[in-house]
């Protein structure tokens, strides 16, 4: 079962900020990269002026917190892994599976790349979890770890 659209890590630019200046933290099977996501700031072209804001009572409006963005997750089965597509895919499955179990538990606000190294082709969904959940705690991404 695919994670849900939320937790999915698909931009380039997240990728890369995972890779640069990600932590790593390594198991028998897996390898897992965890970052902060960035500060949301609003796109602006250069050489436009700022928009001038209207001045309003924020008596008449509570201000509501932000709420924190879900952690963002991306599974990678490289072909050194194994050559066919058919057992990769199954590995990637397996993890985003064991994944799912650990979703509730996750902080948020965090940019997570696992690869997957050529001893997974052995193990099975309990491995992956019980990995999983070790590497993420050595991260302190879990709540409560």
């Amino acid at each position: 079962m695919a994670l849900p659209k939320p937790y999915r890590l698909r931009e380039r630019k997240e990728f890369e900020r995972v890779y640069r200046r990600g932590q790593r933290c390594g198991s028998p099977a897996l390898l897992l990269r965890i970052a902060s996501q960035p500060k949301t700031i609003t796109k602006q072209s250069p050489g436009t002026p700022a928009p001038i804001k209207k001045a309003k009572s924020t008596a008449s409006k509570p201000v509501a917190p932000q709420a924190p963005k879900p952690s963002r997750i991306a599974v990678v089965v490289s072909t050194k892994v194994h050559k066919r597509a058919v057992v990769r895919n199954r590995l990637r499955r397996q993890i985003q599976a064991a994944l799912q179990s650990l979703l509730a538990q996750l902080l948020p606000g965090r940019l997570i790349v696992i690869t997957v190294k050529p001893p997974a082709v052995e193990c099975d969904y309990y491995k992956f979890l019980q990995q999983l959940e070790q590497l993420l705690i050595k991260a302190e991404a879990l709540h409560g770890h």
